[in-house]
């Protein structure tokens, strides 16, 4: 890979304003100056907290996979388990354990970080976690929060293809967590 050494790695943030604030994300405008006094004003960041997507795979490597509306595109789809780090998930590795058994009721004993995304760096500070849990089991039944209405079922690889392929399963972090997962050296699946 070539080095772009007339790109400096590091603007100095000169001014911060936070514009909106809201419970899911807040956006701030920032101005930035380089050493050689070019600057770049009015830079509109979102800030969101950082989230977990887990690719969880039955003994038998299946995956599963939720359904929920997402108002963002005016319809239900279909992605990976995941969701928001909250303060009392103390880590990322937590709050996708605790994402998975609300949204599906299943957990694992065998978790692995793939690791650590950044969904839109052009407008989006917040990161997202990527993990697989291996051989998930079901032990409740699901329990989703006041805000949402998630259903999940369980799909051979063949299957999830077939939904990327027909434009159904189209969530970007969760394309990105699976070809993590496919690149990950403690799993086999899709091999």
């Amino acid at each position: 890979m070539t080095a772009h050494t007339d790109i400096p790695e590091r603007w100095d943030r000169t001014n911060r304003r936070l514009v909106l604030t809201t419970p899911w994300f807040s956006v701030h405008e920032e101005d930035y100056q380089r050493e050689d006094g070019r600057s770049l004003n009015s830079f509109y960041i979102v800030e969101e907290r950082d989230g977990t997507n887990v690719i969880a795979l039955t003994e038998d490597e299946r995956a599963l996979i939720v359904h929920q509306f997402r108002p963002a595109v005016g319809r239900t789809v279909a992605d990976f388990v995941g969701g928001v780090t909250e303060e009392s998930d103390g880590s990322a590795i937590s709050a996708a354990q605790r994402e998975l058994l609300e949204e599906t009721g299943y957990v694992s004993d065998h978790w692995h970080r793939t690791g650590v995304l950044h969904p839109a760096p052009h407008r989006l500070r917040g990161r997202i976690h990527c993990f697989v849990a291996l051989e998930a089991r079901p032990v409740t039944k699901p329990a989703s929060g006041a805000t949402e209405s998630v259903e999940f079922e369980i799909v051979a690889l063949r299957e999830l293809r077939e939904l990327i392929a027909d434009g159904s399963f189209s969530c970007a972090v969760c394309l990105a967590a699976l070809t993590l997962v496919q690149q990950s050296p403690a799993v086999s699946w899709g091999s």
